[in-house]
């Protein structure tokens, strides 16, 4: 499955919750608290926090950080908020 940006633009209203949960997983499956990977990306744990929940969207110099932090590539991490943007379109 390729990235394709169009569908993110068209589905922005679940993206902040979709990332937030992507990100929420993934650090939770490498055992990582919000402490930590806010020390890795250099932010603090509320800013996860907000972020996890949906509240806000990062920047792209963040999204790369987060992803580099939990040493997955940037597309990956993206690919897994698209396809969960395409399950949800689906319900």
């Amino acid at each position: 499955m390729s990235f394709k940006y169009s569908s993110l633009v068209n589905k922005t209203e679940g993206l902040p919750k979709t990332f937030g949960r992507v990100v929420a997983e993934e650090r939770t499956r490498q055992g990582l608290s919000q402490e930590k990977l806010a020390e890795l990306i250099g932010s603090t744990n509320f800013y996860i926090c907000v972020l996890e929940t949906g509240k806000r969207l990062p920047s792209l110099n963040t999204v790369v950080q987060i992803a580099r932090s939990l040493k997955i590539t940037t597309a990956e991490l993206m690919r897994r908020v698209e396809e969960r943007l395409d399950e949800q379109e689906k319900v």
